[in-house]
């Protein structure tokens, strides 16, 4: 079972979408108008598989995440707003969530792998986004086999950290 926790639109429409997988229940639950429903709700944390809280506010999602946590779901996610939140490793494992989660950057990913072809092997955002690093793999038969890196049109700002060819790593060099 996994909770949502949250009322705002992000969280029920997480609830709609995990819904679809299997059973949600939602803190606070729109379908629990009094105390003794919302407590019920609340302890239904204690058999969660996982909690996702999404409440608007970046520290209220934290501590309702690490409270999940605490209370007995197996794993918890916050949702952020704040990309520098997000980025911190440190923060998660203090409050002991799963991950810290900031959906503009997850999105921004998940588009930069799409767009970046099937020659991309694997793309990773670091430092809050603001870093890609992408692996791309260049096949024997493809047109940029054999070129120098000037010659392959790389996006402005581009590094290229380290090059693999016949199974030897080569630090790339500017000639």
């Amino acid at each position: 079972m996994l909770a949502v926790i949250g009322s705002t639109p992000l969280a029920s429409r997480l609830a709609d979408l995990l819904g679809e997988r299997g059973p949600v229940v939602r803190l606070p639950s729109p379908d629990a108008p009094t105390a003794e429903g919302r407590l019920a709700a609340l302890s239904s944390l204690e058999r969660a598989d996982a909690a996702v809280a999404a409440t608007g506010e970046d520290e209220r999602s934290l501590v309702a995440a690490s409270l999940a946590r605490r209370m007995g779901a197996a794993r918890a996610a916050a949702v952020v707003e704040s990309p520098s939140l997000a980025a911190r490793a440190d923060l998660a494992a203090a409050l002991t969530l799963d991950r810290i989660l900031q959906p503009e950057a997850e999105l921004a990913g998940a588009i930069l792998g799409v767009l970046a072809g099937p020659a991309a092997e694997a793309v990773r955002s670091l430092g809050a986004g603001r870093i890609r690093v992408m692996e791309l793999r260049i096949g024997e038969g493809s047109i940029k086999n054999g070129r120098t890196l000037g010659d392959l049109s790389l996006p402005a700002g581009s590094r290229v950290a380290l090059i693999r060819r016949a199974g030897k790593a080569i630090a790339p060099s500017a000639r």
